[in-house]
């Protein structure tokens, strides 16, 4: 026994127990809640079997390892050693039991998506969740104590010196069993993983800056690169590599009868819309409604949208937009763009965005600002008339059901009575907190769609199911209520979703991508499922040419990533995944996911291609990706997605002024940005930005005003900056006064206590609306 006496100290074994309980608790806890919230399967329970194990081969190497560092603790102080480890080991538990929370709803492991996401959607997400927060901090806190209360007891109990010997030489073996355990993770898929273990694992990586955005873009490549990989497309500008000519050829306009006058448009944007569900989904047919309509549409059947959440939907859908670093919308600087909607503004079109919940959530509020839309209805503008969805634990507003959304948005526009209109709609019944009225007679609904062929899976999934029929009738209703109105038959319809609902089951990498897109329209001539895979980034240049028909200033030049839906070939979409990441890249029949390489078949099922079959395909793929992801980031947090002139040109625009300036320190109580100057007599759009590099926001603000000839104010707005090392930037509609015959703008730094401040990047950009 001499040789292992150095190495035994029976006081560190209740630490050793209580280590080895919490891993176990932890599993079971995982293994409960995957069956309540999901259900029992066999597979699934041998992978998590297999996981326990490996968690006690990685416990007992931090074990091993900790124990050397707890015996020089110990030399110290008994107390402070042990306080140390139980600190250790009670955070650890803690945040896996939240961690193992999560991962229980989805089914997906927490992942670096955490860091991408503000502190107050973070928040917003957890109050909104259908899980207790009370419920769920007494069980932990319970688990803790009871940790707590064992490892008191456990230090009574005798241990023989052989028994110890026994247990480290144990340990040790684990040790260099574990490191061998590791190759074994992707056999046995998520189930399998410790999910404290892959999130510390990969936040690590993500701090240290191996995030995976390109990681392996080892090479710089040009604007020609870019170009090569998007060969029909005729490109004018390097310096702004997105930016190409497009020929109008509507091919829409075939499907359609002559509409009387410029057509409505009205963009449904479904949360949580899976293709699946429009067709018979696990025996059961949950839209009813919808799958009808679709075989009275225009429905492309292979459609993707390019992000996994709800993030990419709006500028994707709507400009054919990059995506940047970690989505367009969330990018702190909005540069400068134009869409559907801006384009539409700008051709006499009322333009309306409506959401039962936030529009500041993923910043859609702030993209509709910055394409300056008339209206942006989100829940604190409903009528008191209307029920709002509380989450009652949490007592936190989360808005309106869908049916509400529809009735209120229709309310609306019957007082506006404005044409032509695009209106856009963001659904939020089909997602979390999963809040529908009428709830018993959905229940019996779902019962009656019960079978022994879905029953296991109905019972499972009730809650999210339920939201499927709710939707359905809330769009028939819709549709129904359309009907009435005098322009109805001058509107086209347009439905898609935002992604595939993360609560329910997706076949596999390509499918949780996959949404339908249908266009409807009371003058279609015929109705046709389209096969051809597509993306959202090709319906925004189709809708486009389709109303050139209809308008005569439609852009002839195009900055869209996508071309249009009835292309065949030559399709190479990119697509984002929930942690920001854009590893995964389809390209006419094959799909490249991280390291591994698909054939793509029909209904995007997936064959796994060998690695040693295809090594050429591969290379491409993954070369045509990295170049994308390097002009996604630079034409983002560059601005380089178009230049000032092309789009004024594209817009019909005025120039009425623009200046950047690298560096401006001033200590003035008034520092001139734009002096005094004559203005035309149309509507302006001020586009600003700045950042402070020296000094402080407290007491400056930004300052436009117009006046007339006779010197008296007409406007004036007073703009907060934000704090040193944030971006403040402001896109501005200001309104002309017809009844004066000469106006005069000013835009000024307003520093009140004549505190010295150094400002960087200076951005100035004044312009004037095309005459009407």
């Amino acid at each position: 026994m001499g040789k292992h006496k150095r190495f035994i100290n029976k006081k560190y074994l209740p630490f050793v127990w209580t280590t080895l309980l919490a891993i176990t608790l932890l599993r079971l806890f995982e293994i409960t809640f995957i069956i309540l919230h999901h259900s029992f399967d066999i597979l699934f329970f041998i992978a998590e079997l297999v996981g326990w194990l490996r968690d006690i081969l990685a416990a007992f190497t931090f074990l091993f390892i900790y124990y050397f560092f707890w015996v020089h603790l110990k030399k110290l102080s008994q107390w402070l050693a042990n306080a140390l480890a139980y600190l250790v080991l009670f955070i650890y538990t803690s945040a896996s039991f939240l961690i193992v929370k999560y991962f229980t709803y989805q089914l997906i492991p927490l992942d670096i998506s955490l860091f991408h996401y503000s502190m107050e959607e973070v928040l917003f997400t957890i109050q909104t969740s259908s899980i207790s927060i009370f419920s769920n901090s007494l069980l932990l806190l319970s688990v803790l104590f009871f940790l707590l209360v064992f490892s008191f007891f456990s230090r009574r109990i005798s241990y023989k010196k052989q028994f110890t010997a026994k247990l480290y030489q144990f340990m040790f073996i684990a040790v260099s069993l574990y490191i061998p355990s590791l190759i074994f993770t992707s056999s046995f898929g998520d189930y399998f993983k410790n999910k404290t273990s892959f999130f510390l694992s990969r936040t690590i990586q993500y701090q240290l800056g191996f995030d995976s955005f390109c990681m392996d873009c080892k090479e710089v490549y040009e604007s020609s690169d870019f170009h090569n990989m998007y060969a029909d497309k005729k490109f004018v500008d390097e310096n702004y590599p997105l930016l190409h000519q497009v020929k109008r050829t509507d091919s829409l306009a075939y499907y359609f009868k002559e509409f009387d006058s410029t057509p409505n448009l009205v963009i449904l944007i479904v949360e949580g819309l899976n293709d699946d569900f429009i067709h018979e989904y696990k025996g059961a047919m949950f839209m009813p409604y919808l799958n009808q309509l679709k075989d009275k549409s225009l429905y492309w059947s292979n459609c993707l949208t390019l992000g996994e959440r709800s993030f990419s939907v709006v500028p994707t859908l709507l400009a054919g937009l990059p995506y940047g670093k970690i989505g367009f919308t969330l990018e702190e600087k909005v540069p400068l763009h134009f869409s559907l909607a801006s384009i539409l503004k700008d051709n006499g079109y009322y333009t309306s965005f409506y959401e039962g919940q936030g529009a500041w959530f993923h910043n859609k509020s702030v993209f509709f600002k910055h394409n300056d839309l008339d209206l942006i209805f989100d829940k604190d503008s409903f009528s008191n008339k209307y029920s709002k969805v509380i989450v009652k634990e949490n007592n936190f507003f989360w808005g309106y059901n869908d049916k509400d959304l529809f009735h209120q948005s229709l309310e609306v526009i019957d007082s506006l009575q404005r044409s032509p209109r695009l209106d856009i709609y963001f659904t939020g019944t089909m997602h979390t907190p999963f809040r529908i009225a009428e709830e018993t007679n959905y229940s019996k609904r779902l019962e009656q769609l019960k079978s022994s062929r879905n029953k296991k899976f109905v019972t499972s999934k009730t809650e999210f199911l339920k939201t499927l029929l709710f939707f359905d009738d809330a769009l028939q209703e819709f549709m129904e209520a359309h009907k009435k109105m005098s322009d109805y038959e001058n509107t086209v319809f347009v439905i898609t979703g935002d992604h595939p609902m993360t609560e329910l089951p997706r076949a596999n990498q390509l499918k949780k991508y996959h949404v339908p897109l249908l266009i409807y329209s009371p003058k279609l001539k015929r109705h046709q499922e389209f096969t051809n895979v597509v993306s959202h980034h090709d319906f925004h240049e189709t809708m486009l040419s389709f109303l050139a028909s209809y308008k005569n200033h439609i852009p002839s030049v195009s900055t869209s990533l996508g071309s249009h839906l009835f292309k065949g070939k030559n399709q190479k979409i990119a697509l984002m995944n929930d942690n920001r990441e854009i590893i995964d890249f389809y390209a006419d029949g094959y799909f490249l996911s991280g390291k591994v390489l698909y054939e793509v078949k029909d209904n995007f099922e997936l064959s796994k291609i060998s690695r040693f079959r295809d090594r050429k395909k591969k290379k491409q793929l993954n070369k045509e990706l990295n170049i994308f992801k390097q002009f996604s980031l630079s034409t983002v947090e560059e601005n380089k997605i178009i230049s000032k002139e092309s789009y004024l040109q594209a817009l019909q625009h005025q120039m009425v002024f623009n200046n950047h300036i690298d560096s401006l320190k001033t200590a003035e109580e008034y520092h001139d940005l734009i002096q005094k100057m004559h203005i035309p007599k149309r509507d302006l759009v001020l586009d600003i930005g700045l950042q402070i590099i020296e000094g402080d926001s407290l007491n400056k603000s930004i300052v436009y005003q117009i006046k007339n000839e006779q010197d008296s104010m007409l406007l004036w707005e007073n703009m907060g900056i934000q704090n040193k090392g944030k971006l403040t930037q402001y896109h501005l509609n200001i309104p002309y006064f017809p009844e004066e015959d000469s106006l005069f703008f000013s835009c000024y730094i307003w520093n009140t206590k004549q505190e010295e401040v150094e400002f960087k990047d200076v951005e100035i950009f004044l312009r004037a609306r095309r005459k009407k």
